[in-house]
């Protein structure tokens, strides 16, 4: 037997039908219906809370004009969505989601209220973004710069940077976080002559 694409649009559309009136009824036996939605595919979700939808967009504004919030991580800044809807469990992957049109508008204007232009084409998760602005921030010389005083002394087997003492290698380097660092390099920075 063949069945027609039409009869097949025509059941498909019948038991959607069917299977939301089943959904509703569900729902509306449910204590809590009131934070609960149920999505075209049948399956149940919390409701978003009230202004949830232009959080990414405010997130971004808030990137876009403070230094101290794009120098925020990620996960102080899920942190900080999370203290504004505290019933509401701020998904961890915010901000590497891509950017819906309705953010796009806000980051625009934010962006030409600030005299700044990024690709958001390129740009295209609040992530992303907070990186490009950096960047951006470091290249222009707006990022605060970082400075310390310490004293580092050297000899032929040690180095002494603060209170730290480094051993000198055969090959004339000491060991510093992740590699190696030239001891003569090190020192013909400091003391120059």
């Amino acid at each position: 037997m063949k069945i027609s694409t039409e009869r097949l649009a025509s059941a498909n559309s019948e038991l959607t039908q069917r299977r939301k009136a089943v959904a509703d009824e569900w729902l509306e036996t449910q204590p809590d219906k009131d934070h609960l939605r149920i999505s075209k595919s049948g399956l149940v979700y919390r409701k978003r809370p009230k202004g949830f939808s232009t959080t990414v967009g405010r997130l971004c504004t808030n990137l876009i004009a403070s230094s101290v919030f794009r120098n925020q991580t990620n996960t102080q800044l899920v942190a900080w969505l999370q203290d504004k809807y505290p019933d509401y469990p701020v998904p961890r992957d915010i901000l590497t989601k891509p950017l819906l049109e309705s953010h796009l508008k806000v980051i625009k204007k934010a962006l030409a209220e600030h005299g700044m232009s990024v690709n958001v084409a390129l740009q295209n998760t609040p992530s992303k973004l907070k990186k490009a602005l950096r960047s951006k921030a470091i290249a222009a010389g707006a990022q605060t710069s970082r400075s310390a005083v310490v004293t580092v002394s050297f000899t032929e087997d040690r180095v002494v940077i603060g209170d730290k003492t480094y051993t000198v290698s055969f090959e004339g380097r000491i060991r510093l976080a992740k590699g190696w660092f030239d001891v003569r390099k090190l020192e013909r920075l400091l003391i120059p002559g």
